[in-house]
């Protein structure tokens, strides 16, 4: 079972289905190389405590974006050794739905056109913070109410 939370999970995953893994002789080598991107979780549903939890962008961004990065980076190698290889990425529409809540600096950095992975990861620490902050004030208003 694959835990894409867990860097070691992803590339054990990736070395078991190389040829002579222990999950190599399920993948026909002449048969291309694909990666499906489909984990995540959420806590913005009816049912969870509003707020989320303190915890909760972080543990959503750990799963739903660096998961995803995670199981790539771990395939990587196969997939530019291979002239028909493909990485495929499945979302929810959540984040795109999110965006609104963003401020409108964040917002346009994020769809910068010449965004690199390391101001992705800014605007993550910096949306994860935030969040922290104000989920554990909701928390402590709600305490004293």
């Amino acid at each position: 079972m694959l835990d894409v939370a867990d860097e070691a999970s992803c590339m054990a995953l990736a070395e078991s289905l190389k040829p002579g893994g222990s999950l190599g002789d399920i993948r026909n080598p002449n048969d291309p190389l694909l990666i499906v991107n489909n984990a995540g979780i959420t806590f913005d549903l009816p049912w969870f405590l509003s707020p989320w939890p303190p915890e909760g962008a972080a543990k959503t961004l750990d799963v739903n974006l660096f998961g995803a990065e995670r199981h790539t980076r771990a395939f990587l190698p196969q997939l530019l050794e291979s002239d028909d290889g493909r990485a495929i990425f499945v979302s929810s529409g959540g984040g795109r739905a999110n965006m609104a809540r963003m401020s409108e600096e964040n917002r346009n950095k994020l769809l910068s056109e010449d965004l690199e992975w390391e101001d992705v990861v800014g605007l993550t620490q910096t949306f994860t913070r935030e969040y922290e902050e104000f989920a554990q004030a909701a928390i402590d208003a709600e305490s004293k109410g």
